[in-house]
Formats: structure tokens, C-alpha cells, sequence
């Protein structure tokens, strides 16, 4: 049975981070000076649990919620062996529900440019010229948020 909601404790956090490092800080060569930042505390910290007998966490993602009705959603990361198999898919839905949830009109985000499909698939539109963060060229997306 899986799970995809909000991290439920402490040891569920510490795989998160841990799934954030390797993706980031491994993978792209993030510092994690840079990765592990302020915010954290005050996140919302979204996890998916593939199987929960095995505590196999495959993604994770931020939500800051400080400036509603904009929700910022960060540090997806989707472990890879996970990926394309639907789990940031249902990440991204799972984020939205709980933004909604919190009172959130929009959500906000920087993509990575090599994630930008992902994240059009979404909904989410580009706006802006690219960046850099980190030397990884980045994009500013936001999606509305439908009220039901």
C-alpha cells in the first residue's frame, strides 16, 4: 500500500532529506549548503511512500504556504528509480490537494528546464526569461488553482 500526504514524522523527514541530497547534491552537484535552507523549518514537507512495509520513500517536495493565496512548491525530488512511473505525478497532485486545502489560489514554482515538460504536463505555464541557480538553467512556472 502506498502513501502520498503530508510527511507523518521525524524518521519520514530525515528519508525525505535524505532523497533531496542524493538527487540534488549528488546527482546535480548541489551544495547542500545551498539545498537545506531556512524554509525548511517552516515547510509543509509532501512525501510518496511507494511501499510502506519497506519504508520506500520516492519523492518528496516543499510546500510554503507564507504568502496566500501563493503557494510556493519546491525541492521535488523523485528517486531515481521511481521516475517515470506516475510517483511525481501523483506527488504534484497530492501538493495541489493540500495547497487548495490551505487556502492557496496558485502555485508558484522555479523548474529546472530539463523538468519543464513534467511540469507543462502539470498544467503549470512558463513565465520569464531562464536563470540560473546553482549554474542549472531554471524557469519560473505557476498554475491557478481550480476552486470546486
Amino acid at each position: 500500500m502506498s502513501y502520498f500526504g503530508i510527511a507523518r514524522d521525524t524518521a519520514e523527514l530525515e528519508r525525505a532529506f535524505a532523497l533531496r541530497r542524493e538527487v540534488f547534491c549528488d546527482e546535480q552537484g548541489v551544495s547542500p549548503e545551498v539545498e537545506f535552507d531556512e524554509l525548511d523549518g517552516g515547510a509543509t514537507h509532501l512525501v510518496g511512500v511507494r511501499d510502506e512495509q519497506d519504508d520506500g520513500l520516492i519523492a518528496t517536495c516543499r510546500l510554503l504556504l507564507d504568502e496566500l493565496p501563493t503557494c510556493k512548491l519546491g525541492r521535488m525530488a523523485v528517486a531515481s528509480s521511481a521516475r517515470r512511473s506516475g510517483a511525481g505525478r501523483r506527488l504534484m497532485d497530492t501538493a495541489e490537494t493540500e495547497a487548495r486545502a490551505r487556502g492557496a489560489s496558485e502555485i508558484l514554482l522555479r523548474s529546472q528546464r530539463q523538468a519543464e515538460p513534467f511540469y507543462a504536463s502539470c498544467w503549470f505555464q512558463p513565465e520569464g526569461e531562464t536563470f540560473l541557480e546553482e549554474n542549472i538553467p531554471h524557469v519560473l512556472m505557476r498554475k491557478a488553482i481550480r476552486r470546486d
